[in-house]
Formats: C-alpha cells, structure tokens, sequence
C-alpha cells in the first residue's frame, strides 16, 4: 500500500508560511542597551526588552497554547494584539507577564528555570535561543533579578512601587476622540495591508455553506483571531506550526465529518449518479473548489489535486475523497483572502480589486458568509466592475433579509462582547436562576433584535440605542421567560421570531439588553462590575482610548452594605488611576440599575440605586456635558452622542475589512460618516456607503508587508 497521503505537495505551498519553532539565530537585540536611562516600570521593561525582541516571536511559535513547547513545558503564552486597544494589549501582555514572572522564580538546582531553557540547559527542545554574551541574555537575566527583587529595579529604593506606570497617571484627557480619526477634506489614501486569513467565524461558515457540515465550537479547533478593539481582525500572513497543526487537525475532523454524512445520508454529498469513481471526484472538485476559493480553480491546481485523489488509488473512494477534502481546507485560497487586484491595474500602486476579489469581500461582509455561486457568477459576468454595480448589488444582500441577518446578529455580538466566550458562571447564592443556557438565549434575543431593528423595523441606529423592546422565539424560549412575556401578544415577528415590548422605564437599546449586562465583561459571578461596564463603554461604544490598568494593585476591602459609589472611591481619590476612573466609573454606576444578570432593580443591599450622571459631549473631558438622571435616559442619549455616532461607524468600518483604520483611512471614514449622518442614521445606508468606499473596493500594493 503506498504511504498515507498526508504529506501532500501542496501542503509545502502553506508550510512556508510557518514559522520555524526553535531558531537558532538569534532575534534582534533589544534598541536600549541594559541600563541607559531610566529604570523603566516592570511592564514597559517585559514589553520592551522581553516580548518584542524574543519571547513574543521566536519563543512564541512553539509556546502558544497548543504548540510543541506548551505541551512539554509550564511556558504557556497568550496572543498580544497589537491594534487592539490599549486596555485589552495590556491585559494580554499583563498574562504573559505573569507566566514569565511564575518561570523566572522558579529555579532547579539554584538556577531560574526562566535562564535555563533558553540558553540550551534543562533539557529545551529548541536548543540554545540566547547565546551567553548575547544582549538579549542580558536582558533576561536582568528581568529575572528583578522579578527576584518584586519587580523594582536593582538600585531602587526600598518601597518603590516597582508596578506603577507614572507617578501622576497618564493624561487621559489628551486622548483625541474617534471623531479625530475622520476627515471629509482629506484624498482618499490607502494604506499598506497584510494579507487576511479567514476569522473563525468565516472558517466555519465555509464548511457550512461549502461543504454542509455545521458545527457550533469548530472555532475551537482554529487558531484564536486578532482583533481590532473587539472586532476580529486576521490581517496577518505568517503561520505558526502550531497554528498549521490546528488547521490540519480541523480539515481532518471536517472531512471524517463529511464522509460520515455522506454515509448515513445515501451518498448526497458528493452525489455520483453515475458511481462513486474518479469522474465523480472530478466534479465533486471543480464545483467545490469554486466555492472555497471564491474564483474558478485552474487547470494545474485541478491536475494537482487531482493527483492527491490518485495517491491513495489503492483505497477505497471514502479514504481518497477525504484525502482532496482535507488538502482543499488547508490551500491558501481557501484559508486567506488573496488579493492581486484587477489586470488592468497591474503596473499600479494602487489598485482596484478584481471582480471576484469584490464579491467576496462583500459577501463576508454583508452575509458573513462566502459568495453564492450565482454571486461568482454575476461577478465574472461584469456585474461588479462599477461603483454603481457594487451598490445595487448591496442593496439586494440588505434586502435579502435571511442572509443579510446573520451579519447584523454577528457583528452586534463581537461589538458587545456577546459571544460564546462571554458566559461567567453565576453563583446561586447571590444570582438566582441564571444559566449558560439562559445567557445564551438572551444573546440571541439581543443580536436577532439587533438585525431586527437595522434591517425591518427601520433602520435608525437611535431607535438601536434607545427603543424598550427585544426578541423571543417560542414558548419554551428562556428569554420569554427571564422577561415574563408569557402569553404576551408580539408587536412584529421577524422569520420565526416574535418582537416584543419591554417596559419603557427599565430597558432602552441594546445596553440595556440582559446578555451584554450579563457578560464576563461588565459582571463577575455574583454582582455588576461597574468599573468594566464604564471601561467597555468607553472602548467599545465611544472607542475612546485608555491606558491599560496599574498591575498587581491591591484594592482595599469591601465594607458590607456599602453602595457601588462608595466601592469606588478609592479609584479617584489619586493618581495613577484617577484620571481614568473619573470618566469610566460614571458610565459604569450608570447601569447599576441592573445586576450580575441583566435584571432590573432599584436597591442593592439595601441602599437606594443612584445612576445619575455626566460624559463629556464631544470629547472624553469635554467641558460640555450629557447629564442623565438614570440608567435609561443614559442608555437613550447614547444614540444621540456624536463620538457613539462615530465609534459605531468605525465598529462597522473595522468588520468590513478586517482590520483597523489607519491615518491613510481618514478620507475615507470621513466620507462614509458624511452619508451615515446624511441618512439621519440609517445603518444600511451606513453598510453601503462603506461598501462603496474607496477603502472597500480599492487597496495598496506598493511595499505590501508580508
């Protein structure tokens, strides 16, 4: 029998985009040589000395979870996005931190374990990584001196904060607005883009649509996406082995998937009428691959996966069959967004994209799904070529309520943080009756309302923010019964879906609804989190920017039966936290109104809520101000606040291409804000105009990074 096919010819096509675990080369030194300048604080010195130069690049490939390196060792590291903003970047930093801290004070035979591996000693895997005299040691070995000093440097005083950012807080106040990042006036530039590799959700929406093969968690079987604030950003051509190993091992498990399928359901799948032999794999081939990789596959790729179908001519069809379906997952075309840009433009920097390249990005983002095949079609067929086609076409996915849903619900749950991740157990003693099963019905309430609103009940990113209703299916829905709706009469249905009202004095817009109240973000398993719940409005919903937290501070303890007010005022009452909390903690004591699970309430333990308050209008600190005098009129005004106006666009802009803005975008972002407002707020004029975009249907090709 001839060796297992596993080892395709086209796999080497993906293989060289993975990293190489345990280089012998050693990275780049760090710019500041040890011991110039000031005694940076012990976060900035990680990043700086620690991270960037070695541990988030060369040690990171085989120590991320699921790598070699993390399966042998107690080294296990996190991913550090680096658009994501400055609170989140410094969270996944701090993780990593904490792991090199728990190493570096772990010692054998009086040595750190952290020094150890890295210079070839302790039995590592990827031999000598810093050679002795290298900077990069030196580095390390300082670090370890001072995690054996609780982080203070090695001439501080005793008593010096050793965690602390600055002495006097970062001004959070020159932080520049969201609306900062836009400008009508400015030429539509375009910046330098990496390539993207399909999110999680996109993967698995191929399989589906693709292939017929739905599974919930088949993310988890994927390498984790990046982000851009909370929306996934995958711009990012390297590959890691331990993330080529997760794709291997997903395309196998999809395709053991599929023959299942095939087998309990009479051969439907690859539908040989005429047998299942080597004609019917063609076929199977050339309508498939057309679907993955968004464009008509090619006489050699077709011979060459033919090829894999032949190696295992020796087996049954089943075994070959899975064979070409496992190399089809792992191609390049199916796992990226591959843009060349249209002929005509091939000698130019900046290029439209071709007709398919279009179709696909529309698709993704209006659907979140891959194209139809009638959409391929339409797009061979010219029908994408002018600004005015690719509007028309839009407007028909936005119509097309069943398909265009599914990117209103999906983008909705990555802004509020809503998805699978975000249940935190609840304990029973103090959160009665609430569920994964419960947050998970409330989820989908929330983001179906959310598509509801945008696509049927009118379009007004206002009423988004501020209409007192929500969505239940049937009468076992646990939603219908967390709101007691219970033989309540709809006021709309929306496919199988009822529309209810909610009452006016206790919800307004999606804020109020109980998943993002709920979520591991703004709850922790017995009460509301009021400073997450102001930090994620500030992020997320104002896409402000905030320094990333003081780690290792000890918050004082709790009195019993004192208000949330009084919890937090130990984080105003001086610097380095001050400036922050004096913006964040209105907005979170905002929604004290709602407890650990979304429910409406006026009294915690025993005290009368108070949600009254102030934001700054136009900027984070502005003089003008938006008072409310509780938690709905906070929750209302937010739709009629200019930088929510703003960040919402951004939100969209950021989903769309899969990535952040950039200064080159500005243009761009100006003009599509220019008609979201123009529209009175109408968020599918608001998809179009971002559909149109320069920044949408054009790209730069001059230095493309790799």
């Amino acid at each position: 029998m001839l060796p297992t096919p596993r080892a395709w010819s086209l796999v080497v096509l993906l293989v060289s985009f993975a990293s190489a675990c345990g280089s012998q080369v050693e990275p780049p030194a760090p710019p500041v040589p040890p011991g110039s300048g000031e005694c940076a604080p012990i976060v900035e010195f990680f990043e700086d000395a620690i991270w960037k130069p070695f541990l988030g690049s060369t040690c990171y490939g085989c120590h991320q979870e699921g790598g070699a390196g993390a399966r042998a060792s107690e080294l296990v590291l996190s991913p550090v996005d680096p658009f994501a903003e400055p609170l989140e970047r410094g969270a996944q930093l701090g993780a990593n931190l904490a792991v090199a801290r728990r190493m570096a004070a772990k010692e054998i035979a009086g040595e750190s374990v952290l020094l150890m591996k890295p210079t070839g000693g302790g039995d590592h895997g990827g031999g000598i990584i810093l050679p002795e005299g290298s900077r990069n040691l030196e580095m390390l070995r300082a670090f370890v001196e001072r995690v054996a000093r609780g982080g203070a440097c090695p001439d501080a005083p005793e008593g010096q904060s050793p965690d602390s950012f600055v002495d006097e807080g970062d001004n959070v106040c020159d932080s520049p607005p969201v609306t900062a990042r836009f400008d009508a006036e400015q030429s539509q530039q375009l910046p330098t883009m990496k390539t993207a590799r399909l999110t999680q959700w996109q993967y698995r929406s191929v399989v589906h649509r693709v292939l017929g093969y739905y599974e919930n968690r088949l993310d988890q079987r994927l390498p984790p996406d990046g982000a851009a604030g909370p929306i996934p950003n995958t711009q990012d051509l390297s590959l890691s082995a331990a993330d080529f190993d997760r794709y291997t091992s997903a395309a196998r498990h999809v395709a053991e998937k599929i023959l299942e399928k095939d087998r309990s359901q009479d051969g439907v799948v690859f539908a040989c009428a005429r047998g299942r032999n080597r004609s019917c794999a063609e076929a199977y081939l050339r309508r498939t691959a057309y679907r993955l990789f968004r464009r008509p596959i090619t006489d050699r790729e077709f011979n060459s996966f033919i090829n894999i179908y032949n190696v295992g001519s020796r087996e049954s069809f089943d075994a070959r069959m899975r064979y070409l379906i496992e190399a089809l997952l792992v191609y390049p075309d199916t796992l990226y967004h591959l843009e060349r840009g249209r002929e005509l433009d091939q000698n130019l920097d900046e290029r439209r994209l071709s007709r398919l390249e279009i179709v696909n990005r529309l698709a993704f983002f209006l659907t979140s799904h891959p194209p139809t095949e009638e959409m391929l079609d339409e797009a061979q067929a010219g029908r994408f070529d002018t600004d005015e086609g690719v509007e028309s076409w839009a407007r028909e996915l936005l119509a097309q309520e069943t398909e265009s849903r599914y990117a209103m619900q999906h983008f909705h749950q990555r802004w509020l943080n809503i998805h699978d991740d975000a249940y935190i157990e609840k304990d029973e003693d103090h959160v009665r009756n609430f569920s994964a099963e419960t947050f998970s019905a409330l989820r989908r309430s929330a983001v179906v309302w959310a598509a509801y609103v945008a696509l049927k009940g009118g379009g007004s990113f206002r009423q988004l923010m501020s209409s007192a209703s929500t969505s239940v299916t049937g009468p076992n829905d646990l939603a219908k019964e967390y709101f007691g709706l219970e033989g309540a009469e709809p006021i709309d249905t929306y496919g199988q879906f009822e529309i209810h009202e909610l009452p006016a004095s206790e919800r307004a817009g999606l804020i109020t609804q109980p998943a993002f109240l709920a979520s591991a973000w703004n709850s922790d398993e017995a009460s509301s989190r009021p400073i997450l719940r102001g930090a994620n409005l500030l992020k997320d919903v104002f896409c402000d920017e905030l320094a990333p937290p003081v780690n290792n501070f000890p918050p004082p303890e709790r009195p019993a039966n004192q208000t949330a007010a009084d919890d937090l005022a130990f984080t105003v009452a001086a610097q380095p936290c001050k400036s922050c909390h004096e913006q964040m903690n209105p907005l979170g004591l905002a929604l004290e109104s709602y407890d650990a699970a979304g429910r409406y309430r006026q009294e915690d333990r025993g005290h009368p809520i108070v949600t009254q308050g102030e934001y700054g209008q136009d900027n984070l600190c502005d003089e003008e101000r938006v008072s409310f005098p509780d938690s709905v009129a906070f929750a209302r005004s937010l739709g009629e606040n200019p930088r929510v106006q703003a960040c919402y666009t951004l939100q969209w802009f950021r989903y769309a291409l899969r990535r952040d803005a950039t200064p080159e975008d500005a243009g761009s972002l100006g003009r599509i804000h220019e008609r979201f407002l123009d529209s009175d707020l109408n968020i599918p004029e608001l998809l179009v105009a971002i559909a149109t975009s320069r920044s949408f249907l054009y790209r730069q090709f001059a230095a493309e990074a790799p």
